[in-house]
């Protein structure tokens, strides 16, 4: 009895499948981003290919100083995967909020990362906003 109260009270996932597994590749991308990405070295560039599209990784070689997964060139210190958008079955559009916070600044950004299904993995493929 206690277990079907349980399950009565729990709140539904609203996200389709689509959106939770773009979301899941995007936090991925970003941590290794965060983590290893403002930098770039070799390393970083091999472990991203499974997380970016051919385009993306064309698009980010091309503008060096310039961070193009946050779109600026003060990195941030933390980040949060916000709101899904499905644009069709192998397309969803996820907001990501940017945040600067220390002893003089407290900021924050969004921007927009575009996800692509390909072969079955969801890959980054743009990011626009944020400046």
């Amino acid at each position: 009895l206690l277990a079907i109260a349980g399950l009565s009270c729990s709140v539904p996932n609203l996200e389709s499948a689509s959106c939770i597994q773009a979301q899941a590749s995007l936090k991925k991308l970003l941590s290794l981003h965060f983590d290893k990405g403002f930098e770039g070295g070799p390393r970083y560039k091999k472990q991203r290919e499974e997380y970016i599209t051919d385009r993306l990784k064309g698009e980010i070689d091309s503008k060096s100083g310039f961070d193009y997964l946050t779109q600026t060139n003060d990195p941030p210190k933390a980040f949060r995967i916000g709101t899904c958008t499905e644009n069709g079955n192998d397309e969803v559009s996820l907001s990501v909020l940017l945040f600067w916070k220390d002893d003089k600044r407290d900021e924050q950004r969004e921007v927009n990362i575009m996800m692509k299904r390909i072969a079955g993995l969801w890959r980054a493929d743009s990011a626009s906003g944020g400046r």
